[in-house]
């Protein structure tokens, strides 16, 4: 994910309702999955775990991190044990 100028961004990643009618999957209700993903930026990598029996679906804030002009790299990682996890899209907000 490019981005043009360095600073603090707000990082927040979509998570979806999925509802699988026959293919088994579900998330109308609270789970036990969790989302791992490790985020590297300019003070080396975190690795931050969203659960989602915790969160609804949609935007999650993961956390805010400084990068520098250049490709973000947000790894979602197979960590979960949950047997599929799907995730949409995550966004980066620069911070004032």
């Amino acid at each position: 994910m490019p981005i043009k100028v360095a600073g603090y961004y707000k990082l927040s990643a979509y998570i979806p309702k999925i509802r699988g009618g026959g293919m088994g999957f579900n998330r109308d209700e609270k789970t036990d999955e969790e989302y791992h993903f490790n985020i590297f930026h300019d003070d080396g990598q975190d690795h931050q775990v969203v659960n989602m029996k915790d969160n609804d679906t949609g935007w999650m804030e993961i956390g805010s991190y400084h990068f520098s002009p250049d490709t973000v790299k947000i790894e979602l990682t197979n960590l979960s044990k949950a047997r599929t996890i799907f995730a949409d899209a995550v966004k980066l907000i620069k911070e004032k």
